[in-house]
């Protein structure tokens, strides 16, 4: 016999999986930013002569904008329960600062750019799911 969605009983300890409107917002605000910084670090913009670089580090700047989003409480969390009890919490911010270090290694180099993008990509990995499981806070 299946469950059908109207059988199953909702739990009210169970996170909420829909995107926050404060957490949305702030990544479209920190992905100019972001995107300015990797843009700079990685030779500036070139969008013609580089397209597939240019890619690749508009990608990175909104996952590094989601990833520093994850600092912004959601509705109902503290800022302390967000950001995390301890120095790992940091790591994922850090990610943002290592992508731009990798993207200036090679300006307008494609493998600088995955690099960056997978170092952000990381972080977010790292904020999603140590966010509550490392250091729980009360």
């Amino acid at each position: 016999m299946t469950q059908t969605a109207h059988d199953t009983v909702p739990d009210e300890h169970a996170p909420d999986r829909r995107p926050d409107l404060r957490r949305t917002v702030t990544t479209a605000v920190l992905t100019l930013p972001v995107g300015a910084l990797l843009v700079a670090a990685g030779g500036g913009w070139d969008p013609l002569g580089a397209p597939g670089w240019t890619a690749v580090v508009l990608v990175a700047a909104v996952v590094g904008a989601s990833t520093l989003a994850t600092f912004v409480p959601r509705r109902g969390e503290t800022w302390r329960t967000a950001a995390g009890c301890g120095p790992c919490a940091a790591v994922g911010a850090l990610t943002v600062l290592l992508a731009a270090w990798l993207a200036e290694t090679t300006p307008h180099g494609l493998a600088a750019a995955v690099a960056a993008l997978g170092a952000v990509v990381v972080g977010r990995v790292h904020r999603h799911a140590s966010a509550r499981a490392a250091c729980p806070v009360p």
